[in-house]
């Protein structure tokens, strides 16, 4: 893994040679690069998601699966984050971050949840601040997958 801290943002690569294993089977990382925004406050990898905090709880995760899932890739798009589905992806983070359940639970109309996904791998911008997500949204569309 490896950070660049650029003058206009951030610059996060993962590769890793460690594969993961259960029983007979083995599982290959994916390696992807993305930019990310300044100012980032938190960073943590749990399982295969990468979660990036920036003030007031504005979160980026990028989900990367292993390279056996099959999963089909398809065309970039936006999509809603449908509000039974913020718990499953930010739980472990708030968790470990030891935040009140009750404000994961609890959508602020003002923040805009979205996911960005081609089917295959996914970025959640959660609980983002209007007046930044296009901003946001741009940048991690920078993400590379090999």
């Amino acid at each position: 893994m490896s950070f660049q801290f650029n003058c206009k943002q951030n610059h996060f690569k993962y590769y890793s040679k460690i594969n993961g294993r259960a029983d007979d089977q083995i599982f290959s990382n994916s390696h992807f690069e993305i930019d990310l925004p300044k100012n980032l406050n938190n960073w943590m990898l749990i399982n295969n998601r990468y979660y990036f905090e920036y003030d007031y709880n504005q979160i980026i995760l990028v989900y990367i699966p292993f390279k056996e899932e099959d999963k089909n890739e398809g065309v970039w798009q936006v999509v809603d984050l449908e509000e039974e589905k913020i718990f499953s992806y930010m739980y472990d983070y708030w968790s470990e971050m030891k935040y009140n359940d009750n404000r994961l639970n609890t959508l602020n109309l003002k923040r805009v949840n979205k996911i960005y996904t081609n089917g295959k791998y996914e970025i959640v911008l959660f609980n983002v601040k209007e007046k930044n997500f296009h901003r946001y949204l741009d940048i991690v569309k920078t993400i590379r997958v090999n």
